[in-house]
């Protein structure tokens, strides 16, 4: 099974859920080329890992992080960001 399997070229942005656990819940994201996502905040701290394709993230604390495949960062929570698709792309978010 493969992540892009998951999800459909027609949606520009699409999130399936991977595992919900007692503690946390692990979702897998899609973004296309182009597609920028404003204004998120989480409730938890997450970790946003990039599986595949290269995407921009920006918080309103003047964090601004390129991700390629095998990049990470922390998401505090209840701080606003955003992403921004530089190529179509692959991400796990844990929580």
């Amino acid at each position: 099974m493969n992540l892009k399997d998951k999800h459909s070229l027609d949606i520009p942005f699409s999130e399936i859920s991977l595992f919900e656990g007692n503690n946390g819940k692990t979702s897998a994201f899609q973004i296309l080329e182009g597609i920028q996502l404003n204004n998120q905040i989480l409730k938890t701290p997450a970790l946003l890992i990039c599986v595949e394709g290269k995407v921009v993230f920006q918080d309103e604390k003047g964090t601004n992080e390129t991700l390629i495949p095998g990049d990470f960062i922390n998401i505090k929570p209840k701080l606003k960001h955003r992403l921004r698709g530089l190529l179509n792309s692959q991400l796990i978010v844990l929580q």
